[in-house]
């Protein structure tokens, strides 16, 4: 397959009947960003030359991804929202010649890896909301909300108690955040502190 930009996911997916709501974008965080997408420092460089900043809705740069795509589910979601997801999926980017010999190679008995479970390769928390993610490779959910747990539960305010983000301060992607789930605790920090 080719990178499809979350620019033109996230277009095509409002238009889809019926719409499909998606967070695309870079995580508010562009050192999350370059991670996830195991970017080089040198590609976040020749993104930023070319004109590429936050919100500018340029998916692709030079065929590398600028951004990614999330959706969301929770305790309102039901099987259909799931379902009218896959479905967009398939429907518009997934190609059919692909898929019939996907078919073929399963029916013949060839290639029994293509059909092994999908497995997630990274999950990323972020606990402070716009700060650093933190890794981790299992986490628990919150079986109330169907979210991560501690994912986004907390925020930086400034003086008048209004929630801080890093489109107005870039230096919070530097505060890391770690959260020790047997000894319910959440250690911060940033680099100098």
């Amino acid at each position: 397959g080719a990178i499809i930009g979350y620019d033109e996911v996230s277009r095509l997916a409002a238009l889809n009947r019926p719409p499909i709501q998606l967070r695309t974008g870079c995580f508010c965080n562009p050192g999350a960003c370059q991670e996830a997408l195991s970017l080089c420092d040198d590609d976040v460089t020749e993104q930023h030359a070319s004109g590429h900043v936050c919100g500018d809705r340029r998916g692709i740069v030079n065929g590398k991804p600028t951004g990614a795509i999330r959706a969301s589910f929770g305790k309102d979601s039901i099987w259909e929202d799931m379902d009218a997801l896959a479905s967009y999926i398939e429907k518009v980017f997934v190609s059919r010649r692909h898929v019939s010999l996907q078919t073929q190679q399963l029916n013949s008995g060839a290639n029994q890896s293509d059909n092994e479970p999908l497995v997630i390769a990274s999950l990323f928390v972020f606990p402070i909301k716009s700060c650093a993610a933190m890794r981790v490779r299992r986490w628990p959910i919150n079986r109330c909300t169907g979210k991560l747990a501690f994912d986004r539960e907390f925020a930086l305010v400034d003086s008048s108690g209004a929630a801080m983000r890093l489109h107005s301060y870039p230096k919070m992607s530097q505060i890391e955040s770690k959260i020790d789930l047997e000894h319910s605790i959440m250690i911060v920090s940033a680099p100098g502190h």
